[in-house]
């Protein structure tokens, strides 16, 4: 089992918390191809190196890009209500351009938190 730190903005860290956020969403790079299920994740605050929480990996998600992903679940898993698709694609592809997602292809990690 391997253990993997991710650091997330101050949002994303508590809707991780708060157990509303259950998949989350990255760029198949090296780092992520390692990921395994069963790994553990250790989520980190960025506005609070201390504030972590421990999740378990227990699925792997392939897509080709984002709008796949998050095409087939729920906003509600992966983010919250407050957001649509259409606003967390804008997100995403502004932190992945759509070259990259069509280089290395994006991973959706499900998870529980431990």
């Amino acid at each position: 089992m391997n253990t993997i730190e991710m650091h997330l903005n101050e949002r994303v860290y508590q809707l991780i918390k708060n157990g509303t956020k259950r998949i989350e969403v990255r760029l198949l790079d090296e780092k992520r191809k390692g990921v395994r299920l069963g790994d553990e994740i250790i989520f980190i605050n960025r506005a609070d190196d201390d504030d972590r929480v421990r999740a378990k990996v227990i699925g792997l998600l392939f897509y080709n890009n984002f709008a796949e992903l998050v095409a087939d679940y729920d906003i509600e898993i992966l983010m919250d209500k407050s957001m649509t698709k259409e606003d967390l694609l804008k997100e995403l592809n502004k932190f992945y351009p759509a070259e990259e997602q069509a280089e290395l292809g994006v991973v959706g990690i499900r998870f529980e938190l431990i």
